[in-house]
């Protein structure tokens, strides 16, 4: 009784293991994910952006898009640039003026 246990125990550690280094494979392999997250300057990076954008893409422009997002996400763009009388930008407004 104490080997089926075993057993049963040793085939649910190796499906699910199996699974979620399968899971870890995909996402570090995903261009999406190297554009977004990987180091500017690496070769990888630099070829999942031009993977994406469908053209060849220089560090600095990688760059510069992400600044671009991260000016995007905070309060003080959102207050001044965002579209008038949507959610965000009043939210971003109430933020900023301690509301």
């Amino acid at each position: 009784m104490k080997a089926r246990w075993g057993l049963a125990v040793l085939a649910a550690t190796v499906v699910l293991s199996g699974g979620a280094a399968r899971a870890e494979g995909l996402q570090r392999d995903s261009d999406d994910y190297n554009c977004s997250r990987g180091a500017v300057d690496d070769p990888r990076t630099i070829e999942a952006c031009s993977n994406l954008r469908g053209r060849p893409v220089s560090a600095d422009e990688i760059f510069a898009d992400r600044r671009k997002g991260f000016e995007r996400a905070n309060d003080d763009w959102r207050c001044h640039h965002g579209r008038p009388g949507a959610r965000r930008t009043i939210e971003a407004c109430r933020r900023l003026r301690g509301w």
